[in-house]
């Protein structure tokens, strides 16, 4: 998985002096944005790089080398407040990757190596409690599920579980392992995934969408372990 680069690598700029900073505008989704950074004649950033919004907030920060980030990458929601940092190795993350709540507390870790999810994910509630954790291995879930209430126990019947921003995962617990149906939703209220577990563990296939709503992926599973994954809705 890489790094958001994209705002790093499709700049267009004039006839600036190699490594010299400059503030250069950037049009993406129809809002003009800024970088503050050090970049190339050919529009390559290195160096210590900053991304703010329409506003001059800012929303990124971190050192690029060549077009890819290297160490500690900074994101920040629209406030300024953090939202995610991670440590980044040629473009990709490989480290730890942690999101906040508004409130400063930690919203989930993600291990990485090399640029694909690997280890033990870890959700948590605004209040700082555990909410539920999956392995990931290669990139993909694989494993059993647990999952707690807002108090720190196990999870009993039907649990849900809302994001910073209105998304949401709502699934039937016993024993704190889910059973059947879990469904997550956007903040929208789109689906952004469906899938089936039987004891904690993926079951059959889990169904991914797009921002708008359409189905785009299928991961196949055999109690717990990943199979096949297969595009859907995929157009030339």
């Amino acid at each position: 998985m890489r790094v958001g680069l994209f705002i790093l690598l499709v700049v267009s700029v004039g006839a600036v002096r190699a490594q010299q900073p400059d503030t250069t505008d950037l049009k993406a989704d129809g809002v003009y944005k800024h970088i503050v950074g050090v970049h190339n004649k050919k529009g390559v950033y290195s160096g210590h790089v900053e991304y703010f919004d329409s506003t001059w907030t800012l929303r990124l920060r971190g050192f690029a080398k060549r077009g890819k980030w290297e160490g500690l990458v900074e994101y920040f929601d629209s406030t300024g407040v953090l939202q995610r940092k991670g440590m980044a190795l040629h473009g990709k993350w490989n480290g730890l990757v942690i999101s906040y709540w508004g409130n400063g507390q930690v919203l989930s870790e993600t291990p990485f190596v090399k640029g694909k999810a690997s280890g033990v994910f870890k959700a948590y509630y605004a209040n700082g409690r555990m909410s539920y954790t999956f392995p990931y291995h290669d990139g993909r879930m694989s494993g059993e599920w647990m999952m707690w209430d807002s108090t720190g126990a196990a999870a009993n019947g039907d649990l849900l579980i809302r994001w910073p921003g209105g998304g949401s995962l709502q699934v039937h617990c016993i024993q704190g392992r889910p059973e059947g149906k879990m469904v997550s939703k956007r903040m929208d209220g789109q689906f952004a995934g469906i899938g089936i577990f039987r004891s904690g563990l993926p079951e059959d296939d889990l169904i991914y969408y797009n921002r708008n709503g359409t189905p785009v992926r299928k991961d196949s599973y055999k109690q717990g372990r990943f199979v096949k994954s297969v595009p859907l809705n995929q157009y030339p």
